[in-house]
């Protein structure tokens, strides 16, 4: 009968998949982000039969173990909502940009408190772009309350990346500024951005480039690539940016911008032929190294990533019947606990549909996209779903080592076959003798003299002067011990 244990399963670390929203129509787009009272706020973006089928973005809050009704809080006057991303802002203001059916970008705010009310939702403004050609944008927030937008013109004479920003909340937004020129650099298309922004207000872009696959009738992508502010947008006037950097020459399906405590994390998703492979490249000194990049997992499913108080990285992948789940704890990926869908939801999860987020209270929550199966068979229903986890966050802040100044972006091999089993391993650079552990992805504690693993290190002169005094101190209190004990045998 199985020793007692196993009688008894460990309970499930993520919670059943709860469906929070079910449609007739396609739900696209799932955003999700936590406030400071513990609470998810789910976003997404269906047609709304009751208004001449126009798209709307619709919305839903967790309410403990709940969420309340879907409503549709913003409604397009131009029949499509192309995509949409949200943030969350100070006093747990909800801050929304979108994207609609004529390529122009918009910018919502509401109270969490309120936003299930679509009046509470201020009047929709519209964006300043050079053009109304838009297919793509991010938003972001830093500590002094600025909100930034990136945007991507893919074609025209104005193809490029863009960046906007508001200093007084969201009533007036700058000028846009190109942060790059598609024209100049002679790119046939440019693809999504995705921003990121430090304390200060030190801007990071990390874009594709998109290339017309004519024989096959295809947008494909080519490269990803990066560039960042040189001064922050606080000094005043607007941020200068640095020259692009080519990351990773092969086609990028997914990719995202990180920044949390000093240190710049880029991840992104190939999609080769052979397979898929999603890496994740850090650097802790603004941008000046970038460590070799770190092979998370061989799969092709959607991803969404986040980081927790502490520092860790959490990547969720959704697909293939399953919710597959790593972290990064400042040195390594590790694989963790899933979730298993039920069986009620269909496996197939189309592209970029999960979204991930952390919330004050240590939770982890994801929600994605799937559909689900009626008891006679009948036709699937689209439908979102929302499981999470606790998370235990580290004791210490992920402490994240300098990269020395002679450290090199590493480019490593290929793609491992689609199918494979994943591994989460570091990629070596070319100089490193084999498959250990680099320099780089070291915490930056154990290597250092006041460290536990640098004290005990048999070089270090302190434990070599330890290995030479205690024994002596311990044979002179033995010796002194005899002495003692004859001279009272003596007396006796």
């Amino acid at each position: 009968i199985g020793e007692i244990p196993d009688w008894f399963p460990p309970k499930a670390a993520w919670t059943e998949p709860l469906q929070i929203a079910e449609s007739e129509l396609t739900l696209s787009y799932p955003q999700v982000v936590a406030d400071t009272q513990g609470r998810f706020h789910a976003f997404w973006t269906q047609e709304n039969t009751d208004l001449a089928a126009r798209r709307a973005i619709f919305y839903s809050r967790q309410q403990g173990d709940l969420w309340t009704p879907p409503v549709p809080i913003i409604v397009s006057e131009e029949g499509e909502i192309h995509q949409s991303r949200v943030v969350i802002g100070f006093e747990d203001r909800l801050l929304l940009a979108w994207v609609e059916d004529s390529a122009v970008a918009y910018f919502s705010q509401s109270s969490s408190d309120q936003a299930t009310l679509p009046a509470d939702w201020s009047t929709p403004t519209q964006l300043p772009t050079p053009d109304f050609s838009i297919s793509d944008l991010d938003i972001a927030l830093n500590q002094s309350g600025y909100i930034y937008i990136s945007y991507t013109i893919p074609f025209n004479e104005n193809r490029g990346v863009y960046l906007t920003w508001s200093e007084d909340n969201g009533g007036t937004w700058n000028d846009p500024i190109k942060v790059f020129d598609g024209v100049k650099a002679g790119w046939k298309m440019v693809g999504p951005s995705r921003l990121s922004v430090s304390e200060n207000g030190s801007v990071y872009i990390l874009w594709t480039e998109l290339d017309f696959d004519a024989s096959e009738g295809n947008i494909i992508s080519k490269a990803l690539h990066y560039s960042q502010s040189t001064d922050a947008v606080d000094t005043g006037g607007s941020p200068r940016f640095q020259e692009a950097a080519l990351v990773d020459e092969s086609p990028v399906i997914w990719h995202d911008l990180i920044y949390f405590n000093g240190t710049i994390h880029r991840l992104w998703q190939e999609g080769l032929d052979t397979g898929s492979a999603l890496f994740h490249d850090y650097s802790s000194d603004n941008g000046q190294n970038w460590s070799s990049r770190l092979l998370v997992s061989s799969s092709v499913d959607p991803v969404a990533a986040t980081v927790d108080t502490g520092g860790q990285l959490h990547v969720i992948e959704a697909g293939d019947g399953t919710v597959n789940y790593y972290v990064w704890n400042g040195r390594i990926w590790m694989p963790g606990e899933g979730v298993k869908f039920p069986p009620a939801i269909v496996e197939e999860l189309a592209s970029n549909e999960v979204a991930v987020a952390f919330d004050p209270a240590q939770m982890l929550g994801s929600i994605f996209s799937g559909q689900t199966t009626g008891p006679d068979e009948e036709q699937p229903s689209p439908s979102l779903f929302f499981t999470r986890r606790n998370i235990d966050i580290q004791d210490e802040p992920v402490i994240i080592a300098t990269l020395p100044p002679d450290l090199e972006p590493t480019d490593t091999s290929t793609a491992e076959a689609e199918g494979a089993t994943p591994q989460v391993t570091v990629v070596p650079s070319p100089s490193s003798p084999g498959p250990t552990q680099t320099p780089e992805a070291s915490n930056g504690l154990n290597n250092q003299p006041g460290g536990i693993s640098g004290l005990l290190n048999i070089s270090n002169p302190i434990f070599k002067w330890a290995l030479v005094v205690i024994p002596v101190l311990f044979l002179l209190l033995a010796v002194s011990l005899l002495v003692v004990w004859s001279y009272r045998s003596s007396r006796r």
